[in-house]
C-alpha cells in the first residue's frame, strides 16, 4: 500500500474517533435510558401513564438476577435521594416535615409526589421503603404524582437512592436513574 493511502486511512479513523467523543452523530435524545448501578438488580419495564385528572403513575420493575436474597432499601427523604423532573422543568419529591413551622421551606419549589409503593409496601410516614426479593423474582416500584400539566410529554428524569444487601451483607449504596419516559395520556 502506498503511503498516501495509509495516511488517508489513519486520518479518517482519527477523525471518526474525535467526532464520536464530541457526540456529533445524531442520537435520539428522547429514547428511554435506564442506569442500574447494580448488575444483580436491574430495573426494567419502565412506563408512565397519565389520566384525565392529571395524575401520572410511573412503574418500574426491579429484577433479582443472582441466587441470593436481595434486601432493597429505597431512601425517599430528600430530592437528592429521590426525585422526579418532567420535561417542563417541574421537580417532584416526597414532601417531608409538612406542617412543622421551622422546616416548612424544605418543600418549597417542589411539587408533591402523592405516593410511592414498593411491591405491596406503601410509604406512610417514614421516608424509605424496604423489601426483600428472592432470586428470579420481580418487584414493582410505583410512583404516583397528583397534578401534572397534560401538555407534559416526558418524565425527563427519575432518580432513587438504593441501599442493597445480598444475603443480609451490605453490597452498596448507589443511585438508579431513568431518563426520558414518555407519558401515555388517556384520551
Amino acid at each position: 500500500m502506498n503511503i498516501t493511502v495509509r495516511i488517508f486511512r489513519a486520518a479518517f479513523i482519527i477523525g471518526v474517533t474525535v467526532l464520536r467523543q464530541f457526540s456529533c452523530f445524531a442520537q435520539d435524545s428522547t429514547a428511554i435510558k435506564v442506569s442500574s448501578p447494580f448488575e444483580s438488580l436491574p430495573v426494567k419495564d419502565v412506563v408512565a401513564k397519565g389520566n384525565s385528572t392529571g395524575m401520572v403513575e410511573i412503574v418500574m420493575t426491579f429484577q433479582n438476577n443472582i441466587p441470593k436474597l436481595a434486601d432493597i432499601y429505597l431512601s425517599l427523604g430528600t430530592f437528592n435521594d429521590f426525585g422526579v423532573t418532567d420535561d417542563k422543568g417541574n421537580k417532584y419529591k416526597v414532601f417531608t416535615n409538612e406542617g412543622l413551622i421551622e422546616t416548612s421551606p424544605i418543600n418549597k419549589g417542589y411539587k408533591k409526589v402523592q405516593s410511592v409503593q414498593l411491591g405491596g409496601k406503601r410509604m406512610q410516614t417514614v421516608t424509605y421503603l424496604k423489601d426483600t426479593l428472592a432470586n428470579g423474582h420481580q418487584l414493582p416500584l410505583r410512583i404516583s404524582i397528583g397534578k401534572v400539566d397534560k401538555s407534559t410529554q416526558y418524565i425527563k428524569e427519575i432518580h432513587v437512592r438504593c441501599i442493597l444487601s445480598l444475603n443480609h451483607v451490605w453490597t452498596g449504596d448507589q443511585g438508579y436513574q431513568v431518563h426520558n419516559i414518555k407519558i401515555a395520556w388517556d384520551k
